[in-house]
């Protein structure tokens, strides 16, 4: 609790506070200035060489995005200081100017008075991100060190007008670095004040970018060297079979590797490519995208002037060439250090003051695609990417690894060499919980030519997870015979089916930092069971518990159902939370439920690629509440292809109705929609059906007919719909989720009431009121 003194002097706060948003306290051999950026959001910085910072920093990029909040000094002293704002107190402890100072934090009396933060010495805060996971700590604390600020030419070559002091460095200026300059972000005992922390941390630090659209795609590469001509059958073969893929690159193959040429970019392996020209030709005709991997070898110390110009006269030359973007790979048996790293050493995961060569390349391969996209290629050209390690280590089952927290500016991830699928399924879900990496992914597949079911497992995860990204064996679908790859089939399509979906989910990851695969604790904190990290809620509305044991067909795994009722994408049976259960599943079987109360958003036909997937026309899939419960409003917003312009939707359900607002599109572009209203078993059909305040008259279709009654509706600029009635048990095998447009429910699940709208633009309305 707080001193007597303390609270007096907190009880007449509002009278001695001016409207300062910053102090600062100490003397002449060691100050601090502490900043109250927001209610929730507290600065503690010792003073620079320079003096004090407000420039941006590697890690601070948003920190004039806070108007601030009024605090004031209460006591100060030659050992310590009070300062105060509305919602906390901080005291400042001093020592020496070279152990620093210490501090503690605590909520004001009208807020509890109670310690926030012990006493810790801010030398002590990490520069790592290690976010709390919700309900479990009121705050988070992260230290800008090594402090530094970055141009905004980043790593590309600097113009005329850069400080001569500041040159040999290509502008970045480390000049004022200081240990300890931590920023407190104060979570309370909510979920709300959690869920605040977050925006407030992305605020401060920058949000994780956009992808391309067509980075949530099929990524495939092996190292296998491959010629031209070898590649280009396998591309034929993925079309020709029906397969998704977007994103087709070559591994290390693609340069010449003996001797030192693998230092180099202009030493191209042309001997298995003889023409790179017709190479990038020929994936431009099948509209790929592609990239090339690089292992950089340091020619000099960082961003000195021939270093920049080596890596950006070599990196850029491919960019023009014809590859998207770049994979940095710093797990190899040389890389690039951080800057200031004593002489030119070519160790990897090397580390300046705890900041690592995992974080610097990252920074490095993004940042230089960002700028040569910007000012090279022309203004539709696709959002920025790379692909970067997750961190040092090859993840492990269990492990977790923490990177500076600048890192989630610079997607996306891989977790190393020989990672196992179930760390594979770990760190892809907890990355999004305490390191704000919303696509973390392993290699898909793993680094081994494994069996057909093998795959089978990986790819089910895979495809419903962050990223899909096949590398590190012969894993083309077809590899294991065609039972196999009808199986990775159907998920590929599943994948590219809720590919609006996916696209909304990355925007809400950079809008909120909230993953769309998420731990289940993120949904229901503090419920017991729900922080497991082997299943999680994909996109909101769809819990997946994948398998990772494929020695037998039929697996069991154990798995938490969260509160309220469940329906088994299978079967159609409903279960209900929180509990315990245990599952089995064959093969060509992803343990998968639907929430009820949910909607999904998905294309009709997913296609081949996603940028050139037909949005026309989209399908709701609606899956109603079960029994009695208060209203229940869902709201979704579709982002289109290539513009992101915006279009809302809003699902209401009560007991006994749905009322469905879609509202008008932003870019003007008309669009119809299926709507497909998913029964709870004992429901019956409804009564009233308006689309557009107009009654609707309703066709029954039986199972075996659902097809072909929803594809052969007459073209009609009038609404329609049809019930579709449960699959029978004996047609089982064939269910497969989301479907979409005509397919039959589960044998266990209720009637599907499936509402065709016609296009327009303009807003819509779809009422229903059951019996």
């Amino acid at each position: 609790m707080l001193p007597f003194l303390i609270c007096s002097l907190v009880a007449g706060v509002t009278t001695m506070r001016g409207q300062t948003s910053s102090v600062t306290v100490g003397d002449g051999n060691y100050s601090l200035r502490i900043t109250a950026l927001s209610e929730n959001l507290v600065r503690i910085e010792p003073i620079g060489p320079r003096g004090f910072e407000d420039r941006t920093t590697m890690l601070v990029v948003g920190r004039t995005e806070f108007v601030g909040v009024p605090i004031a000094v209460l006591n100060t002293s030659s050992t310590d200081s009070w300062i105060s704002t509305a919602h906390y107190l901080v005291q400042v402890i001093f020592e020496t100017p070279e152990t620093g100072a210490s501090v503690m934090i605590y909520s004001t009396p009208e807020f509890g008075g109670e310690i926030i933060i012990p006493l810790t010495p801010l030398a002590q805060f990490s520069s790592n991100i290690v976010w709390p996971a919700p309900l479990s700590a009121t705050y988070c604390a992260i230290k800008d060190f090594p402090r530094f600020h970055v141009p905004e030419w980043t790593v590309t070559p600097a113009p005329p007008h850069v400080d001569p002091a500041l040159a040999q460095s290509n502008g970045y200026d480390f000049r004022n670095n200081v240990d300890g300059d931590t920023y407190v972000f104060l979570l309370g005992n909510d979920i709300a004040g959690w869920q605040r922390g977050r925006q407030n941390f992305i605020t401060l630090t920058g949000p994780t970018p956009l992808l391309p659209d067509f980075a949530f795609g099929t990524w495939f590469t092996y190292w296998s060297n491959y010629t031209q001509h070898r590649a280009e059958s396998d591309i034929r073969r993925w079309d020709a079979d029906g397969l998704p893929i977007d994103i087709w690159a070559l591994d290390s193959d693609w340069r010449n590797m003996s001797g030192d040429s693998e230092h180099y970019y202009d030493r191209p392996n042309t001997d298995h490519f003889p023409n790179f020209t017709e190479w990038f030709e020929f994936l431009e005709e099948h509209h790929l995208r592609t990239y090339f991997i690089d292992h950089p070898y340091p020619h000099a110390p960082q961003l000195t002037q021939s270093e920049v110009d080596f890596r950006w006269d070599g990196l850029s030359h491919w960019l023009k060439r014809g590859i998207t973007f770049w994979w940095f790979d710093d797990n190899w048996k040389f890389s690039i250090p951080p800057p200031n790293v004593i002489g030119n050493s070519t160790r990897p995961f090397q580390t300046w003051d705890g900041f690592s060569s995992v974080v610097w390349g990252a920074h490095l391969y993004f940042e230089l695609v960002a700028w040569y996209n910007k000012h090279y290629r022309p203004a539709d050209f696709p959002r920025p990417l790379t692909l970067n390690k997750y961190a040092r280590l090859n993840e492990l089952v269990g492990s977790v690894q923490h990177q500076h927290g600048a890192h989630h500016r610079y997607p996306v991830w891989w977790t190393g060499d020989g990672v196992k699928l179930q760390s594979a399924i770990q760190s892809a879900v907890d990355s999004g919980v305490y390191d704000f990496k919303p696509y973390v992914h392993s290699d898909c597949g793993g680094d081994y030519n494994g069996t057909g079911p093998d795959l089978v497992r990986w790819v089910q995860f895979c495809a419903t997870s962050t990223v899909i990204r096949l590398h590190g064996g012969a894993h083309q679908p077809w590899i294991d015979g065609p039972r196999s790859e009808a199986v990775i089939k159907q998920y590929l399509d599943l994948r590219y089916k809720l590919m609006p979906s996916f696209i909304a989910g990355g925007q809400v990851v950079s809008q909120t930092a909230f993953p769309f695969v998420a731990r289940c604790d993120l949904h229901w904190p503090g419920v017991p069971g729900s922080n497991t990290n082997m299943q999680y809620i994909l996109l909101n509305d769809t819990l997946i518990a994948p398998i990772y044991n494929s020695t037998f067909n039929v697996t069991s795994i154990d798995v938490w159902i969260p509160p309220g009722h469940w329906q088994d994408a299978w079967s159609g049976a409903v279960v209900s939370g929180p509990k315990n259960i245990t599952v089995a599943q064959p093969y060509e079987r992803l343990p998968m439920w639907h929430r009820a109360g949910a909607l999904v958003v998905a294309a009709v036909d997913g296609g081949l690629r996603v940028d050139l997937q037909d949005w026309s026309t989209l399908v709701l899939e609606c899956f109603a509440p079960v029994g009695t419960s208060p209203v229940d409003t869902i709201s979704r917003t579709v982002y289109a292809l290539g513009s992101a312009a915006r279009q809302e939707l809003e699902l209401t359900f009560t007991t006994d109705e749905y009322h469905l607002r879609i509202g008008s599109s932003e870019d003007g572009k008309p669009r119809a929609w299926v709507v497909r209203i998913h029964l709870p078993v004992g429901v019956r059909n409804p009564t009233v059906l308006r689309v557009d305040g107009r009654d609707v008259a309703i066709t029954t279709a039986a199972h075996r007919d659902s097809q072909t009654v929803a594809e052969n509706f007459p073209a009609s600029t009038t609404p329609h719909a049809v019930v579709l009635s449960p699959m029978k048990v004996d047609d089982a095998w064939r269910m497969f989720p989301f479907q979409g447009v005509g397919s039959a429910p589960a044998p266990l699940a209720g009637s599907i009431v499936e509402i065709h709208l016609p296009s327009a633009s303009t807003a819509r309305t779809v009422d229903g009121k059951f019996a």
